[in-house]
C-alpha cells in the first residue's frame, strides 16, 4: 500500500513537474524576447557565451552539421552577408555546430575547407540548439539584435530564407 501511494505521488510530482518545463519560457525563446543564452567550447577550446558575442554588435548565429547538405550550400552565403554588412549595420556571424559526435575535427576540417574562418562554437549535447530549435531542424538561422532579442528567424534551409534574413538585417538602427 505505501509502495502504491508513493508511487502514485512521484507520477503525480513528474507530471507537474513536466509541466512547469514546458511552459518554463526561459526554455525556449520568444521571437518578440531575449535570445536564450549560449555558452559553449569554441575551435580552441575557449568558453564563448553568447552575451560576450553579441556585444554592442547585432549577431547572426546559424545552427548547423556536417551531415547537412542545405547547410554546406548556406555557409558560404552567410559569410558573405556578413562581410557586405559588417561595418555599416555592425554584424557579426557566428555558426554553432551541433554533431552528436565528441570529435569535432570533422567540423573544423569542413570549416577550412570551405575557408571558412568565422566563429564556431560546439554543440555536441544539443542542449542550447534545443532552446532555439526544439525539433532540432537545420540549417537554423536567427538574427538577434544589439540588446540580444531575436528579430529573425529561418529555419529548413529554404531558398528565400537569406533573402528574408537580409531585409530583416536592413531594417535593424
Amino acid at each position: 500500500m505505501i509502495g502504491g501511494i508513493f508511487s502514485m505521488k512521484l507520477k503525480k510530482s513528474l507530471f507537474i513537474l513536466s509541466f512547469i518545463f514546458l511552459l518554463n519560457p526561459l526554455n525556449i525563446y520568444s521571437i518578440t524576447g531575449r535570445a536564450p543564452g549560449i555558452s559553449l567550447l569554441n575551435r580552441k577550446g575557449h568558453l564563448v557565451t553568447l552575451s560576450n558575442l553579441n556585444k554592442n554588435r547585432n549577431l547572426v548565429i546559424s545552427f548547423w552539421a556536417t551531415y547537412c547538405i542545405p547547410c554546406k550550400t548556406e555557409m558560404p552565403k552567410l559569410v558573405d552577408m556578413e562581410k557586405k554588412y559588417s561595418a555599416t549595420k555592425n554584424l557579426g556571424l557566428v555558426f554553432v555546430n551541433i554533431d552528436r559526435n565528441s570529435d569535432k575535427e570533422s567540423a573544423i576540417n569542413m570549416l577550412s575547407q570551405m575557408s571558412i574562418r568565422n566563429e564556431c562554437l560546439f554543440d555536441i549535447y544539443q542542449l542550447y540548439a534545443k532552446k532555439f530549435i526544439p525539433d532540432l531542424k537545420i540549417p537554423a538561422i536567427f538574427l538577434i539584435d544589439k540588446n540580444g532579442c531575436i528579430v529573425f528567424e529561418a529555419v529548413g534551409g529554404k531558398d528565400e530564407s537569406l533573402i528574408d534574413l537580409e531585409k530583416a538585417i536592413n531594417l535593424l538602427k
